[in-house]
């Protein structure tokens, strides 16, 4: 009987080990490759969104501040000044005031505006007082001669403007609350005949650069601070560090004291990015005070030196967001892969059940092709190819081979008296005692019926020939019990000797089948060699 069918999924586990594992270590090596582009991507994408939103800010400021210009330069080439300017006349102020209340009601951007004489009276001033524009009488108005705003401003030349530095408005030495951030801008007023005889004076509501920078917060994820160029916070996401040079007991909150490298690196360049393990920092340099098409139109505070008046954008992205953000990246990746993986395992199961399956039956018909279906010996065809190849090794090395034909003795007498089952399990307990008895290089088969052949392949002598055969009887000889009954057969083997006995296939057949049928007749249950059949050579 051939071998009892093993379940499918046995012999398929191995090969479904080594194709999971095998596509799972490639398929690890693509996720892992895909993961670290996707967390490079990640990170040139954060910095190049940062720097983006840093330009745009920029790019905010400088527009602010040409619209600033614009308006400065309207109010020094309006017409009712350069009346006044040759009339000197009351009327004229007064048109002047009312251009100033436009302007300062559809701008809002403007806390006063003034003009100024040459002595550093104020001859004009509009407040904005809170979003009613109103002349300011004249016994209320001031000598500015002595402010630092007003000295830089007479020394400008025509065309050119003075920027101040952006702080907090202060009044009678306090600064005023709620915090009123201020930046003036000036220009000198010159008449027809190039004779300077004033300045014009806009004190600009700095808060709308402050909220125009959260204006276009969402553009990147960093928080968006402005420093100015001494490190102090003029806008920063907590309140409690900003203005902190218009204070005593807030001297030490600045970006240059609490973080002096990262400082040191901003003041270094004029943009860039600095990683460091608290997270990215993004920066960029305004100079409010230029004008990149005609930067000759600002001046500084210091006389000229532009360097000494700048901003520092800048946008500080905490490392947590950007764990944050490849956390997301792995999370995704892992439910992709775990997805990928479990294809991949179904996938390989069933192409190994499909192999194993295939093969098990490309095995089985290979099997009925070449062994009995009852015994699971080599059936006749696979005996005789075994037996030709036998003798072709014989012939190339000069070996000799033994062929013993077996054939039961009393075994019809089984099938009739105890039935073809019970015959069929003595068939496979004789293929059972031939295995035990002989070696394993020897070649077992069953013929038919109840004849046997054995190939014992490279003999020594012809004794241990006949061992073997006389081993094989007495196993064979041997009571069994089957279905509860006694069972015995006897075996009659004849023996032929390659090449003594014959050099081809059919000949050595012949000459083993004739010793088998003598032994058989001379009283069974005994061996003989074809050789001992022959009668003495003369």
């Amino acid at each position: 009987m051939i071998q009892e069918q093993t379940p499918l999924y046995r012999p398929s586990i191995k090969l479904f080990f080594i194709l999971f594992f095998t596509t799972g270590a490639i398929l690890s090596v693509l996720l892992t490759f895909f993961y670290q582009k996707e967390t490079r991507d990640l990170t040139h994408f954060i910095k190049i969104q940062e720097s983006y939103g840093l330009e745009l800010r920029k790019k905010r400021i400088s527009s602010i501040f040409k619209d600033i210009k614009a308006d400065i330069f309207f109010l020094r080439d309006q017409n009712e000044l350069h009346q006044y300017l040759r009339t000197e006349k009351k009327q004229q102020l007064t048109l002047m005031g009312q251009e100033y209340i436009s302007l300062a009601k559809s701008t809002r951007m403007y806390d006063q505006i003034r003009y100024i004489d040459k002595q550093g009276m104020e001859i004009l001033r509009v407040n904005f007082n809170q979003g009613e524009p109103l002349i300011v009488p004249d016994d209320q108005l001031q000598s500015k001669a002595d402010r630092y705003y007003y000295k830089e401003c007479v020394s400008l030349k025509k065309e050119e403007v003075f920027v101040s530095p952006f702080d907090l408005n202060v009044e009678h030495g306090t600064v005023e609350q709620p915090f009123k951030p201020m930046i003036r801008l000036c220009t000198p007023v010159f008449d027809n005949h190039g004779t300077e005889r004033g300045v014009l004076v806009l004190n600009f509501l700095g808060q709308d650069i402050l909220t125009s920078l959260l204006s276009i917060e969402r553009v990147s994820l960093g928080q968006t601070m402005l420093v100015n160029n001494q490190g102090y916070w003029l806008r920063h996401p907590d309140p409690a560090y900003e203005w902190g040079f218009m204070f005593q007991d807030k001297a030490d909150v600045s970006l240059a004291i609490q973080s002096p490298e990262v400082w040191k690196e901003i003041q270094s360049s004029a943009k860039g990015q600095i990683g460091t393990p608290e997270g990215l920092y993004s920066f960029n340099t305004v100079l409010p005070m230029l004008d990149e098409a005609e930067p000759s139109q600002y001046a500084s505070p210091a006389k000229g030196t532009i360097g000494q008046y700048r901003w520092h954008l800048i946008s500080f992205l905490p490392q947590q967001k950007i764990d944050q953000k490849s956390h997301a990246i792995f999370m995704q990746f892992l439910i992709l892969g775990a997805v990928l993986f479990i294809l991949t395992a179904i996938g390989s199961w069933s192409m190994a059940y499909a192999v194993t399956k295939r093969k098990i039956a490309q095995n089985r018909l290979k099997t009925m092709a070449y062994f009995d279906t009852l015994t699971n010996l080599p059936n006749r065809r696979h005996f005789f190819d075994r037996l030709e190849e036998a003798i072709s090794h014989g012939n190339r090395y000069n070996n000799t081979l033994a062929l013993m034909y077996v054939d039961l003795d009393g075994f019809k007498n089984i099938n009739d008296s105890l039935g073809h089952d019970a015959g069929d399990t003595l068939l496979q307990h004789v293929a059972y005692c031939l295995r035990k008895t002989c070696r394993k290089s020897d070649t077992i088969a069953r013929l038919g019926g109840d004849e046997f052949a054995i190939l014992i392949p490279e003999v020594a002598s012809q004794e241990d020939i006949a061992t073997i055969a006389a081993k094989i009887i007495a196993i064979l000889s041997q009571p069994i019990t089957i279905n509860n009954a006694q069972a015995q057969v006897g075996a009659s083997i004849g023996i032929a000797l390659f090449p003594a006995d014959g050099d081809e296939v059919s000949q050595l057949l012949n000459n083993a089948d004739s010793a088998m049928y003598l032994a058989k007749s001379q009283g069974k249950n005994q061996y003989l060699f074809f050789s001992d059949t022959q009668p003495p050579k003369d």
